[in-house]
């Protein structure tokens, strides 16, 4: 559907006592940056039988722009194939719709304009030669009747060679509801001897065309058509009646370029000079619009239980307008032995999407792929689409990563958009877990420190765990040596740790491992460095996240205790002020991009450190007030390797993980 300016918005102000005058009668914006109005030329209020020959300028907020003019010339003629699909799935009301609509778009042939029909009869063939007789062509459309198979791009073929040796404009108009299944040829084949001859194609595709929209949509939009996708015989009017208002227009059509999506309100100004005398015309009008750069996030609820549904939705900020068409086409990554698509059906209800058609399917295990063209979007905010994934049992509970990748979008206009994958808990049960460590005191002492990180009591019933902890130190009084696993809960466990900033190191136990049934996790080993006195609880343990048959849950917070918050829940006691998006691309060769929001005015420092805690640049540090921003990273001069983005504030640490690639 067109967005059309209502006439009533529009004020035209032609030259006075002059011959020539000139009208803006309608504007097309629907495929930003381009724009098409229809402009009429009349003298003395007949319209010009050749407005080609007049000159047509025109300026957008006062800039000149660059116009392409397409005028009709009375003495030229149309020569228009029309492709009906008559297989034996269109019987009943589509037939019948198809036969009314195709009859109403030969009373819009002008006196001069030929038409041929064509339809899969006997594996395609022409029913019906060029005639401008439109009782015989709608005669010949009443007749037919649905039957047979699908050959719908060797009869396409067959339609645009005849159209290649036609004069005047040619026009190819192809309805199908289904995939082709009996020609040799394919829509490659149709696109390159359209484009050869000069030929617009229109397509159509109604009800169960999902397989086929892909080379519906190339076939139209490769050679300066459209693709109308419809779903109900009740629509099929509109789409004959929307192409006749294009190909039979009796005004000229001026197209030019927009040099910006992002505005709405534009102001033209229209002259036109013919044998001397001019005519001008003012429109001001408010049109569809869409911010340069946009964000797919994955939003997943927290957890999933096994047999248990959750919705993950992909969205959309900021939006798009509803008067743009938008196609998409992207993979959603995920680990299919712990969640599977159930079933592999787009949730479009109260998204962007709804009301449209969008295409789902899987492309490999834990591979989805979603994609629609050219879709009317039914809300201009929100989620873009979603699906139900249900959750599968395990050995032991997981967190689930999942991905955005291959994004494509468009809506109208040139576009950046960054894709955020989100985690969601695959939990097998739940339970509050408490993790705490002992009091210390720590003096010079040349004598290594062997703490230990307790759990309050045995929680696990010997199913396969995980873990990862995070540890804060004072690097001024600590130095850490390592991590002991002897004694301790995870003795038979395949043991990491990494320092990921000065003050801040991280254990690792993965893959999984049988737990034996003590209360300490492990035992992590600080030397005290010297010339300092004696200070009191020197190390904090903020987080520490079990994975096993059983999820923690959040409790309340205790003093001296820190909740396990596994992969089923978040912590929470901590304030929360700001967040650190994941960095894209990831992993990079020369620079990525920052993400990170902050909730109230803070003070902060972005920074870059090595896998080994050795800081390499400072990216942002000063008073910050609410918002987002973007930072970009150059990495050109490092080596491939790991390195962490720290974000901190006087509360709070946040830290994202960059993968360097050579």
């Amino acid at each position: 559907m067109k967005h059309f300016l209502p006439l009533f918005l529009l004020f035209c102000i032609s030259a006075a006592a002059q011959p020539l005058s000139v009208g803006i009668h309608e504007i097309d914006a629907t495929r930003l940056p381009l724009i098409q109005l229809q402009v009429c030329l009349f003298q003395d209020n007949i319209p010009l039988q050749h407005p080609g020959l007049a000159a047509i300028t025109l300026t957008e907020n006062g800039v000149p722009m660059a116009v392409d003019v397409s005028c009709p010339d009375s003495a030229n003629i149309n020569s228009i194939a029309m492709v009906l699909d008559n297989s034996g799935s269109m019987s009943g009301i589509s037939i019948a719709s198809l036969k009314t609509s195709a009859s109403q778009f030969v009373d819009s042939l002008r006196v001069q304009d030929e038409a041929a029909v064509y339809t899969f009869l006997s594996g395609g063939m022409r029913i019906q030669d060029f005639t401008s007789d439109k009782v015989l062509l709608k005669n010949v459309i009443s007749a037919i009747t649905a039957a047979g198979s699908t050959p719908l791009y060797h009869t396409t073929i067959l339609a645009l060679n005849d159209l290649a040796l036609r004069p005047g404009r040619r026009i190819c108009i192809v309805f199908t509801d289904g995939v082709d299944n009996s020609s040799s040829e394919s829509y490659l084949d149709c696109i390159a001897v359209a484009k050869a001859a000069g030929i617009t194609v229109y397509t159509i595709g109604y009800g169960n065309t999902s397989l086929s929209d892909e080379q519906l949509s190339a076939l139209a939009v490769e050679t300066g058509g459209r693709y109308y996708r419809i779903f109900s015989s009740s629509e099929i009017a509109g789409v004959f009646a929307d192409i006749a208002g294009e190909v039979f227009i009796p005004c000229c059509t001026v197209s030019y370029t927009a040099t910006s999506c992002t505005d709405s309100l534009r102001h033209i100004h229209l002259d036109a000079l013919s044998f001397g005398q001019n005519a001008f015309a003012d429109t001001m009008y408010v049109s569809p619009f869409r911010s340069d750069t946009l964000t797919l996030r994955v939003v997943a609820p927290p957890e999933v239980t096994p047999n248990g549904n959750a919705i993950v939705y992909f969205k959309l900020d900021p939006g798009v307008h509803t008067g743009l068409k938008v196609s998409f086409r992207f993979l959603v990554r995920y680990d299919a032995s712990l969640i599977e698509a159930n079933p592999t059906i787009p949730i479009t209800v109260g998204t962007i999407t709804q009301n449209t058609f969008v295409q789902l399917r899987s492309t490999g295990r834990g591979v989805l792929q979603f994609s629609g063209n050219n879709l009317t979007p039914g809300m201009a905010n929100g989620n873009l689409v979603g699906i139900r994934f249900r959750g599968l049992s395990a050995d032991s509970s997981r967190p689930v990563i999942i991905t955005i990748d291959s994004l494509e979008f468009t809506a109208g206009c040139p576009n950046t958009v960054f894709a955020f994958s989100d985690t969601i808990d695959v939990c097998q049960c739940k339970r509050e877990v408490l993790a705490w460590l002992p009091l210390l005191q720590v003096a010079s002492s040349p004598d290594e420190l062997r703490v230990p990180v307790f759990l309050a009591d045995t929680v696990f019933d010997g199913s396969p765990i995980i873990f990862s902890s995070e540890l804060f130190y004072n690097p001024l009084r600590l130095e850490p040596v390592g991590v002991e696993t002897a004694g301790s809960l995870s003795e038979q466990a395949s043991i990491r740790w990494d320092i990921l900033s000065p003050g801040r190191m991280r254990v690792v136990a993965s893959p999984s491992f049988q737990a034996s049934g003590k209360t300490i996790l492990f035992f992590v080993v600080f030397k005290a460095l010297p010339g300092f006195v004696v200070e009191k609880s020197p190390l904090v343990l903020p987080t520490v996240k079990a994975y096993a048959r059983c999820c923690p849950v959040i409790g309340p917070d205790t003093s001296g205790t820190v909740l396990v918050n596994g992969i089923c829940s978040r912590v929470v006691s901590r304030r929360q002020g700001v967040t650190l998006q994941p960095n894209r691309p990831n992993p990079f060769n020369t620079s990525t991009t920052l993400e990170y929001i902050v909730d109230e005015e803070t003070h902060l420092m972005l920074s870059i450190y090595d896998i080994r805690g050795n800081r390499i640049e400072t990216l942002v540090e000063g008073n910050v007030l609410p918002g987002t921003y973007t930072v970009v990273f150059k990495a050109s001069k490092l080596p491939s390797g790991m390195y962490c983005a720290v974000l901190s504030t006087p509360w709070q640490i946040v830290t994202r993980v960059l993968v360097v690639g050579k």
